[in-house]
């Protein structure tokens, strides 16, 4: 082996023992941390607030709303995404959106339908909220861009998706 091959050799060798020593890239900034547990606080305090009022409700009426109320601030986060076209966040709020609707809002208006009936004095305020909750993720499901490179994400149509079922599942109110 001649010398220029021995060398580029043991150049390559070096570079590889060097490169396999530097560990993981790191990871987000300070700043960056601390915008994003910024911007978490406030959803999470907001979170936080809506079950302790789901906790705190002890109607299916109330509860409804509770749920509801979870999912039109969703919405808002929903939107903030969208405007800062953010696709990571805008799929992760879309899957709490989904919990939301799925777990909270279709069980608890599927009961409060069984309870109150439309001669009930409460019956007009589930309609009116039912409509609200409908109207809400109907409006979110309109935020989701249909052109331009975040539409073209696989996640951002999944997230689109979840929203389009979430909707599907509260339907609209009925006239019993």
């Amino acid at each position: 082996m001649n010398r220029r091959a021995a060398c580029t050799l043991l150049f390559i060798a070096v570079l590889s023992n060097w490169a396999d020593g530097q560990g993981p890239a790191p990871g987000l900034s300070a700043g960056e941390q601390l915008r994003l547990l910024s911007r978490n606080r406030r959803l999470l305090d907001d979170m936080v607030d809506r079950g302790l009022g789901l906790t705190d409700a002890n109607t299916p009426l109330t509860r409804v709303d509770e749920c509801r109320r979870t999912a039109d601030r969703l919405a808002l986060e929903l939107r903030e995404a969208v405007t800062r076209n953010d696709g990571d966040r805008l799929a992760e709020i879309s899957d709490h959106m989904g919990v939301v609707v799925s777990k909270g809002l279709v069980p608890n208006l599927q009961v409060a339908r069984e309870q109150i009936t439309p001669s009930s004095p409460d019956f007009g305020k589930l309609q009116q909220i039912h409509g609200e909750a409908a109207r809400s993720l109907g409006d979110a499901q309109g935020l989701f861009p249909t052109s331009g490179e975040l539409s073209k994400s696989r996640r951002v149509q999944d997230a689109r998706e979840k929203v389009t079922t979430a909707m599907k599942e509260v339907g609209t109110p009925d006239n019993r």
